[in-house]
């Protein structure tokens, strides 16, 4: 991946590993050449962005509301038979 970042921000400051190398990505990243790397995150990174969403967020929380789903519809089973049941009992007491 730093191979494409190379390639598609020509102006960044990656070429060397220096001591301020962090400060100068920085810099780059806040200067009036950020237009490049505005791009380079729209065309590039969120793209990749959306995509790790799609395949692992997305199905898990589908996943979430499914078993949610699940645990409501038990429960409100649960209630139902309960209050058949009480209504069972009131009937057979009388």
């Amino acid at each position: 991946r730093n191979i494409q970042m190379k390639v598609k921000t020509q102006n960044a400051p990656l070429r060397k590993a220096k001591s301020t190398a962090l400060e100068d990505v920085r810099q780059y990243c806040s200067s009036s050449d950020s237009q490049e790397w505005q791009m380079f995150i729209q065309r590039h990174v969120e793209p990749l962005a959306e995509h790790y969403r799609s395949m692992s967020i997305k199905p898990f929380h589908m996943n979430m509301t499914l078993w949610w789903n699940n645990c409501h519809e038990m429960m409100m089973i649960g209630i139902h038979k309960r209050n058949r049941q009480i209504g069972e009992e009131k009937l057979k007491f009388q």
